[in-house]
């Protein structure tokens, strides 16, 4: 539930756009970025990542994820393990990944509440569109910018003013739902209040160490911070 004194203010002006960051806050995708990565790990004849490491390497996009993933290898050999993770992800990015609990209905309901409903990810835009069809929700989301769809991504703001711009709504008239600093990072540069959830791959804080505006602990607590 909410845990910052900013909530006395919450519902001036009421919230008409909700926009969520994908990996650790909607869906818990590790098993199948551990799988792909550590296909990509065998044919460079590297150890195995653990789900603990690959948590850590999660939040700033593919490439960055395959930087962390292949350290000490050349350019060249990133640039391969690269496209080799990305086609290997695609065919098996829904294998085992999950909806967090609720998630389905919290945005069922938030869309009978007349809430506009996006999506900021640095995941490349086709994985996540793949993900979020394959679970079926796609039909309630309105806006999807992933990391290749926007000139900068999280942590910086400009994702998430493109939103704004394309919901047609002003900074104070939006959320930002997410489970890293990246996410709270963003939101406090485009000037959104910001959601943290406790139950996601890193700690739901800004890169400084100051907490959200609110925290919730299940996707469902959010219905009643957006009314």
């Amino acid at each position: 539930m909410a845990n910052s004194p900013s909530s006395v203010g919450f519902a001036a002006p009421p919230i008409r756009l909700v926009l969520f960051d994908l990996d650790g806050t909607l869906i818990d995708s590790l098993p199948d970025l551990r799988q792909s990565l550590n296909f990509v790990r065998r044919l460079f004849r590297l150890p195995p990542l653990s789900s603990g490491q690959v948590q850590s390497f999660v939040g700033d996009g593919a490439w960055r994820l395959i930087e962390r993933s292949l350290p000490g290898l050349s350019r060249e050999e990133q640039e391969s393990g690269y496209s080799l993770f990305r086609n290997h992800y695609h065919d098996h990015c829904a294998d085992f990944t999950t909806l967090y609990p609720g998630c389905r209905e919290t945005l069922q309901n938030l869309r009978l509440r007349g809430k506009t409903l996006g999506i900021i990810t640095n995941k490349p835009d086709t994985m996540a569109q793949r993900i979020l069809d394959s679970f079926r929700v796609s039909d309630l989301i309105h806006i999807l910018i992933g990391g290749d769809r926007a000139q900068e991504k999280k942590p910086s703001p400009v994702p998430l003013r493109q939103a704004l711009r394309e919901a047609g709504c002003l900074g104070d008239e939006a959320l930002m739902v997410g489970d890293s600093a990246n996410d709270i990072d963003a939101a406090r540069g485009a000037a959104i209040r910001s959601c943290g959830v406790s139950y996601g791959f890193s700690l739901a804080a800004a890169s400084d160490g100051s907490p959200p505006d609110f925290t919730v602990h299940r996707l469902p607590d959010l219905l009643s911070l957006v009314h």
